[in-house]
C-alpha cells in the first residue's frame, strides 16, 4: 500500500481586504502550523482580554494575545479551528 504524503493546509486571510487581496496566513502540515502560532491563547468562562481579541468555543471563551504568557495564565495549545482564528487576529494587527 503507497503510503500517503501529509497533507498541507493554508489558512488564507482577507481581514479588511476585497478578497481577491487575500493572502496565505500560514502553509505547512497542519502540526507544523499549529506548532508555530504566535502569542498566548487562554480558556475560561469569561474573556480575559479584549472583546475584540476573544470569542466562545462551545460554553467557554477563548482569548489571545501576541505577547508570551502572563503570571497566573495557562496558556492552552491551539487546535485547527483555534489557529485558524488566531492566525487571523495576528494578521489584522499588522495592517495599517
Amino acid at each position: 500500500m503507497p503510503q500517503q504524503q501529509p497533507r498541507h493546509i493554508a489558512a488564507v486571510g482577507s481581514g479588511h481586504r476585497p478578497p481577491q487581496q487575500g493572502r496565505a496566513l500560514a502553509s505547512g502540515t497542519p502540526q507544523a502550523i499549529r506548532g508555530n502560532v504566535p502569542g498566548t491563547l487562554t480558556t475560561g468562562t469569561a474573556p480575559s482580554g479584549p472583546p475584540g481579541l476573544s470569542w466562545r468555543r462551545g460554553r467557554q471563551t477563548r482569548s489571545w494575545h501576541a505577547c508570551p504568557a502572563r503570571a497566573g495564565e495557562q496558556p492552552i495549545p491551539a487546535d485547527q479551528e483555534d489557529t485558524v482564528i488566531v492566525l487571523t487576529l495576528a494578521d489584522q494587527r499588522q495592517e495599517p
